[in-house]
């Protein structure tokens, strides 16, 4: 069930993307190219969060899981608001 929904949070990601491709974040005069943001997440911190549940590793997705999404996705999400 893990796998399923990682699959199906990886392909809205994707989907989101090819929808609109850039962000525009005017209160600090930035243009983010989404693809270029993600590209480097998707091979690292989710290829391990990946990893992890196909070792059927519960400590192991723990540990990826909150430092994917606290210290990656919502870092992201905080700075650009």
């Amino acid at each position: 069930m893990t796998k399923y929904y990682y699959n199906e949070t990886i392909r809205h990601i994707d989907r989101s993307i090819r929808v609109c491709s850039t962000r525009i974040v005017r209160s600090k005069q930035l243009t983010i190219e989404l693809a270029d943001v993600f590209e480097p997440m998707r091979n690292t911190i989710f290829a391990n969060l990946r990893k992890q549940i196909e070792e059927r590793n519960k400590e192991g997705f723990v540990e990826a899981y909150t430092h994917t999404i606290a210290a990656s996705c919502n870092a992201y999400h905080n700075d650009v608001g």
